[in-house]
């Protein structure tokens, strides 16, 4: 059990809270993993591993529905105030931005199996890959460090992920200019551009939704919203 969720005066919720608790932990592990196996199947093209990991977006799915329905209960049951609150709440929107990663994770599996199985037989090289390669990287280390704050609620770590994002951003930026040099050096490459930039598009929303979990620490330990201030003032 989670220090900062006990001290309840009914022993049972504490018990409530540690359960909602660990159970989005696990829905956060999930999507870790799937995150890696999406940029995994991107790197080495493979259809079959992105077919697989499309299908558990569905685990996902689940995940998030078992923490609502505890959520709804816990609201019901508790009514809870305070610190109590802002773990509920904190809760309830960090899981959404793991099933937005999810369905993230989903569009990348269905470019991967268009690029493998498309008609034109053509793959992207290296080069074309190389800002997904980078950004798939980028993003499983947001997400990773996102969720070690929130297990242990660590509000001053959360802001140091924050300006992950900003980082994040500058590689997406210069993966469109590349992007855009590959198309008109060779038309012939308008469709793999394409492809690679729904992958890029969706690594970068990955990192977004990593970013808001890590508010959500920020959120639940201080009580602030800092969902509109820019990486470098969140952590004040």
């Amino acid at each position: 059990m989670h220090p900062k969720l006990e001290g309840h005066t009914v022993a049972r919720y504490d018990s409530e809270l540690s359960r909602l608790f660990e159970w989005f932990l696990e829905m956060g592990g999930f999507t870790l993993h799937l995150v890696g196996r999406v940029i995994g199947a991107m790197e080495h093209l493979n259809a079959e591993e992105a077919r697989s990991a499309m299908v558990d977006d569905a685990q996902i799915n689940a995940l998030e529905r078992s923490v609502d329905e505890e959520i709804a209960k816990l609201l019901a049951r508790r009514a809870p105030l305070a610190h109590d609150l802002r773990v509920v709440l904190a809760i309830s929107k960090a899981a959404s931005d793991l099933e937005r990663i999810g369905d993230e994770c989903k569009r990348i599996g269905e470019v991967v199996v268009h690029i493998v199985e498309g008609k034109n037989g053509a793959e992207p090289s290296a080069s074309l890959l190389y800002d997904t390669k980078r950004m798939g990287a980028m993003v499983s280390t947001m997400l990773r460090g996102s969720l070690e704050v929130f297990d242990k609620l660590d509000a001053d770590k959360a802001a140091a992920v924050l300006v992950e994002q900003h980082a994040l951003e500058e590689q997406f930026d210069a993966s469109l200019r590349r992007l855009a040099t590959f198309m008109l050096e060779d038309v012939r490459s308008i469709g793999l551009v394409i492809d690679v930039l729904l992958v890029t598009k969706a690594l970068e929303r990955i990192g977004d939704y990593s970013k808001n979990v890590a508010q959500q620490v920020i959120y639940l330990g201080r009580g602030e919203d800092v969902r509109h201030r820019s990486p470098a003032n969140a952590g004040r």
